[in-house]
C-alpha cells in the first residue's frame, strides 16, 4: 500500500494562532495474505439461524437435500452486506470455481433466505444460481476456510479479474449507454447509518466543483459497476457504496477517490483497494466529538464504539482534498 494523506478538520492543533487542517502523511504499509483452503465432496451445512425459538426449530427440522449443482455455504460474515458480498464472498467463489474447473452455473452459493434483491442480482450477474435458505442443507458441495477472514485483501483484486468474471460484466454491457446519465464527478452519500450531518453544505460545495450527489442504492447493480468504471473523481462516505471499486476494468482511466470518514471509523480498506485498481486515494476525517476522546486514546482495544455514528466533515478539508497536486508533489519526494 503506497503512502497516502489523511486531512483533518480545522483545529488549533496544527497552529495555535490560526485554525488549520492537519495533513497526516500515512506511510507505506504491507498487509499480509490469508490462507484459503477448500475441498469438494459430500457436505452437510448447518442452519444459519442459531438463536431463539426459530433457530431451535430449524435445528430440529430435517436437512434439505440439494441434488442440482455444487453447494457452497456463504452464510457467514454477513453476506447480506453489499460490500461484504462483493469483496469477500463472491471473490472466494470466483477463485474456487477457477481452481476446481467449475462453470459458475454449476455452483450454488447458499445465502440467507431474506437476502436483499440487489445482492441476489449481483450473484446471478456472474452466472451463479444462488439458494436462498436458512435450513441445514446436504449434497455435493465445497467446504472452505479463510484464516484470517480479512487476509484475502491481498489477492481478491486478482480473483475478480478471472476471465468468466470479466466476460459476465461484458455480457452485461458495462460500456453500454446507461439508463440515466452517470456523472464523471460524483459524490456518493449515505441515507442510513454513518450519515453526513452537514450533507447539504458539502453537496453545495461539491456541486460548485461539478459534482453530482447520489445514493448508491438508487442505482441498479450494473449502473454501480459502470459508475466506478467511468468516473474520474469520486467523493464518498466510507461504506458499502465503494464496493464496486474492486471490479473496475483494467482499461478504465485512473480515477481519484476522496473518502470521507467519521472519527469513529477510519480504515484503510478502500485505500488498499484504490492502490490495487490504479486509483489515487486521499482521506478526509470527520470532526472529533467530546465523547470520542476517552475511547480513542484507550490503546488496549480497537476504537469501534462510534463506527456507525452520524458525523460532520469540515468543508475546508473537503475543498483541500480536491487540490490534490499539493499532496502528489510531497508524496513524490517521499
Amino acid at each position: 500500500m503506497a503512502p497516502g494523506w489523511l486531512i483533518t478538520p480545522r483545529s488549533y492543533l496544527a497552529d495555535r494562532i490560526v485554525p488549520a487542517c492537519e495533513d497526516i502523511r500515512l506511510p507505506a504499509k504491507s498487509f499480509g495474505g490469508g490462507a484459503l483452503s477448500f475441498e469438494i465432496g459430500e457436505v452437510t451445512t448447518r442452519s444459519s439461524m442459531n438463536r431463539g425459538l426459530k433457530g431451535h426449530l430449524k435445528r430440529l427440522a430435517p436437512t434439505t437435500r440439494i441434488e442440482d449443482g455444487v453447494i457452497v455455504d456463504l452464510r457467514r460474515n454477513n453476506p447480506k452486506n453489499w460490500a461484504h458480498i462483493l469483496t469477500n464472498h463472491l471473490p472466494i467463489c470466483f477463485i474456487i470455481a477457477v481452481k476446481l474447473g467449475l462453470h459458475p452455473s454449476e455452483m450454488r452459493p447458499v445465502l440467507p433466505r431474506r437476502t436483499p434483491i440487489h445482492i441476489r442480482r449481483a450473484t446471478e450477474l456472474f452466472g451463479f444460481s444462488p439458494i436462498l435458505s436458512d435450513d441445514a442443507l446436504q449434497g455435493r458441495g465445497i467446504r472452505f476456510e479463510v484464516k484470517p477472514w480479512i487476509g484475502i485483501r491481498s489477492a481478491r483484486h486478482i480473483w475478480v479479474q478471472t476471465p468468466f468474471v470479466r466476460q459476465a460484466l461484458a455480457r452485461a454491457r458495462l460500456d453500454a449507454p446507461s439508463e440515466r446519465p452517470l456523472p464523471s464527478r460524483v459524490f456518493i452519500s449515505r441515507r442510513d447509518a454513518r450519515r453526513l450531518v452537514n450533507e447539504a453544505e458539502i453537496a453545495k460545495l461539491l456541486s460548485a466543483e461539478g459534482f453530482e450527489m447520489l445514493y448508491a442504492e438508487d442505482l441498479s447493480v450494473i449502473e454501480q459497476f459502470r459508475l466506478f468504471d467511468r468516473a474520474e473523481t469520486i467523493v464518498a462516505i466510507h461504506g458499502a457504496g465503494l464496493a464496486p471499486l474492486l471490479y473496475r476494468s483494467p482499461s478504465a482511466l485512473p480515477a481519484t477517490v476522496v473518502e470521507l470518514f467519521p472519527c469513529g471509523h477510519v480504515t484503510d480498506v478502500w485505500r488498499a483497494g484504490c492502490g490495487q485498481t490504479g486509483c489515487r486515494w486521499i482521506g478526509v476525517r470527520g470532526k472529533i466529538r467530546p465523547e470520542h476522546l476517552r475511547h480513542a486514546y484507550d490503546l488496549r482495544r480497537p476504537f469501534l464504539r462510534y463506527s456507525l455514528q452520524d458525523f460532520e466533515v469540515d468543508p475546508v478539508s473537503v475543498k483541500r482534498s480536491l487540490s490534490g497536486e499539493n499532496f502528489d508533489n510531497v508524496m513524490g519526494e517521499a
